[in-house]
């Protein structure tokens, strides 16, 4: 990945798509992040959902996986993106450390939703980097689809903060 482009760091919940040179990071746990890749048009974008499912009575935003993945699909599409061309990779869905079957079935749901909402579009799946006890620290390029992922044993609140 070119050191030149500049860096977005996105916090869970938020849902972008880039057409410039642009690297794309953030830090996920239990949630899921998915990049969304056109190699024909060269653009991308990432969403970072932390939840399967939307609650009654809560307005939609990117922290729930079908309002985060079909805006992500939406802004692609209005940059001209096909969904019969784009590509997908999954990254996080990590288990609590402490083994909390709460965050491990959050975990797995997270993903089973996010994994069926990409086969319902139709939508190839390139690479799954998800589970285990460590988090990861994510870099996505915009404009080539490449990724670095690193797995991390602790997480600290300052990861997550935007600079």
């Amino acid at each position: 990945m070119s050191q030149s482009t500049e860096i977005i760091k996105v916090q869970p919940g938020t849902i972008c798509v880039y057409k410039k040179p642009v690297r794309i990071a953030s830090v996920i746990s239990f949630g899921i992040a998915v990049s969304l890749y056109d190699p024909d048009l060269k653009i991308g974008g990432l969403c970072h959902y932390l939840y399967p499912s939307l609650p009654d009575n809560v307005e939609p935003s990117g922290k729930y996986a079908f309002p985060a993945l079909h805006a992500q699909i939406k802004l692609l599409e209005k940059h001209g993106s096909v969904i019969n061309r784009l590509e997908a990779n999954l990254y996080g869905g990590t288990e609590h450390p402490n083994k909390d079957p709460q965050f491990l079935a959050l975990a797995k749901k997270n993903l089973q939703v996010g994994l069926e909402f990409l086969k319902s579009y139709n939508i190839q799946i390139g690479s799954l980097d998800i589970g285990g006890n460590s988090g990861r620290k994510l870099v996505f390029n915009a404009i080539t689809g490449e990724s670095i992922v690193a797995k991390v044993r602790h997480l600290r609140l300052a990861d997550w903060q935007v600079a």
